[in-house]
């Protein structure tokens, strides 16, 4: 037996913007996410006597320690573009603590959360419903 009498219904535009829109909370998570797990690193205060000078900076492998909080509220994140996410700071000595004195606070921060980067990302997508269930994070 042959259907005679069917119609098709493509939603081809509405499902590609759910699933844009979908990535793009994803990656605004994870920049987010980072940003804060960042900062959350860069909290750990430097110890001071009792006459307020500092007695302990961080040591190389560490991340760097909170003494002006300038470094730490510098840190951001931009979405430059709809497949990219940028996390960093605005101060230059971030740069030079980053490189060139083994006080990795951005890289470090992204490795040690690489596995929960992956958890976003690759979440399945609630296909169940119309296409906005697609947005379902």
């Amino acid at each position: 037996m042959v259907a005679r009498n069917f119609k098709v219904d493509w939603h081809g535009k509405v499902v590609e913007k759910s699933l844009n829109l979908n990535i793009d909370k994803r990656l605004s998570l994870v920049g987010l996410g980072l940003q804060e797990q960042t900062q959350a690193n860069l909290s750990v205060p430097v110890t001071k006597n009792q006459a307020g000078e500092v007695i302990v900076r961080s040591r190389p492998g560490e991340f760097p320690r909170l003494e002006t909080a300038l470094l730490r509220n510098s840190i951001f994140f931009d979405r430059p573009d709809t497949a990219e996410v940028r996390v960093g700071t605005t101060v230059l000595y971030g740069l030079i603590l980053e490189v060139r004195m083994d006080r990795s606070f951005l890289v470090r921060t992204l490795n040690e959360n690489l596995k929960g980067i992956e958890a976003v990302l690759t979440a399945p997508m609630n296909l169940q419903g119309g296409p906005e269930d697609l947005l379902g994070l």
